[in-house]
């Protein structure tokens, strides 16, 4: 109709990202008219309109509605989908006007919260090198931590030596190392106590922030690979956060240091549920639902380290249940959570659920490229199901496959999980020579 009155219409005199496709347009002639058209009945698809402006060579406008319909992906919890289409966006148009950097934040959060930690961690390097200060070592943190708790134990590592140098902060070499710097500053904690003067966020420096969870990072990531080391950072990262004050870093530090006191004696777990017991206080207070997660999830592991496997597993359940519900960017925490309940099933016998509940956590490890996650279920718990189905050999397989994808840098925590099935297996044959001599060797 438009052109019937002799109106040619141009690209750019559409407003596609509106809810007009034409504000105004002038009669040509003496008359002087406006036509508005009304609003479109339908909201437009940003999703669709950017393959549509790809097609016909509008990438710069292809961009804009592929970071539209990624915001709108992940207001609605749609975390892979966001990031597909961030990468999109970044793709269609390199010099696309939108700050490339907010937009690399944005397509690695997304995969942060989609549970793909070691391809997060590229995308915060590259966003690094275009952010200075403190700015740049917080996304290099953030990488260290996604390698680290995805199972990449070596490369986390490696950019953390650097991170924690500029921050003052130092990663033991050896574990007699660690055992040194640990019993000074043992000392130190104990002597200062756990007081603290509340302070907001905003009012602790942004560099002493990072030193807490540049330290989180380490004491959380190492705390089921390498406890001499994580511990040694548990106790740093606990009196930064007493002296820095904000309370949901207290509580996430106490918490993480009732963990590691559990695993001494009877004397530590009774520690460790006072300590458990304050964090979950001040996490109840704020209304932090992560925090509270990670509280259910150590009150877990407590349980389960004081042979309470049914406690441990409501606890757990708990646990999983938050994190799932009410949290995102948790893999690790849900993966941990979720260890913690299977371990108490295996306790209780309850063999039925795991050989239920596995194959669908190992398909999410899978699919999330969770080294960490994969490893810890095949090396401690996969080859049960195996042995209910009196298969031992494919459960012996299962688990030197898996520890062969592990690090080889020291003695973890996978490589003693491995050890523990294999000589379990081993029995299971009735091999008593064979048992013996795989615990030898490693002993």
């Amino acid at each position: 109709q438009l052109r019937e009155c002799g109106i040619e219409l141009r690209i750019e005199d559409l407003d596609v990202t509106g809810d007009r496709i034409i504000e105004q347009v002038r009669w040509p002639n003496d008359f002087d008219t406006l036509l508005t058209l009304r609003p479109l009945a339908v909201d437009p698809d940003p999703e669709a309109l950017a393959m549509h402006l790809l097609e016909g060579g509008e990438r710069r406008l292809a961009a804009k509605q592929a970071v539209t319909a990624a915001e709108r992906a992940a207001d609605t919890l749609a975390f892979d989908r966001a990031a597909h289409l961030f990468r999109l966006a970044l793709d269609f148009e390199p010099s696309f006007a939108v700050d490339r950097y907010a937009l690399r934040l944005k397509l690695a959060d997304a995969m942060v919260h989609a549970g793909h930690g070691a391809e997060a961690a590229a995308v915060y390097l590259a966003a690094a090198d275009d952010a200075e200060g403190t700015g740049a070592l917080e996304l290099k943190r953030r990488a260290a931590e996604q390698l680290i708790r995805s199972g990449r134990v070596d490369d986390g590592l490696a950019i953390l030596r650097r991170l924690t140098d500029a921050l003052g902060l130092k990663i033991a070499e050896t574990t007699g190392g660690a055992l040194a710097g640990l019993v000074a500053r043992r000392v130190r904690a104990r002597v200062r106590g756990l007081g603290f003067r509340e302070r907001a966020e905003a009012d602790v420096p942004v560099e002493a922030l990072l030193r807490i969870d540049t330290c989180w990072s380490l004491a959380t990531g190492l705390s089921l690979v390498d406890t001499v080391r994580g511990v040694d950072f548990q106790t740093q990262h606990l009196l930064l956060a007493l002296e820095a004050g904000e309370p949901y870093r207290v509580a996430r530090a106490l918490a993480v240091e009732a963990g590691y006191r559990a695993t001494s004696n009877a004397k530590g777990r009774h520690q460790a549920e006072q300590l458990v017991w304050q964090a979950a206080e001040i996490a109840e207070r704020i209304d932090n639902p992560h925090a509270i997660s990670i509280c259910l999830t150590i009150s877990a592991v407590i349980a389960f380290l004081d042979g309470n496997w049914q406690h441990a597993s409501d606890y757990g359940r708990r646990a999983e249940a938050i994190l799932r519900e009410r949290c995102t960017g948790v893999a690790w925490e849900l993966q941990t959570s979720v260890f913690y309940l299977v371990r108490a099933l295996e306790m209780l016998g309850e063999v039925g659920e795991i050989v239920e509940r596995l194959p669908a956590l190992l398909g999410e490890a899978r699919e999330r490229g969770d080294v960490w996650a994969s490893t810890n279920l095949h090396v401690r718990l996969a080859y049960l199901v195996h042995l209910a189905g009196d298969d031992p050999d494919t459960a012996d397989a299962e688990v030197v496959a898996a520890i062969s994808n592990w690090s080889d840098h020291g003695y973890h925590m996978q490589h003693y999980w491995a050890l523990s099935s294999r000589v379990g297996i081993a029995a299971y044959r009735g091999d008593a020579a064979g048992a013996w001599a795989q615990l030898s060797s490693e002993w």
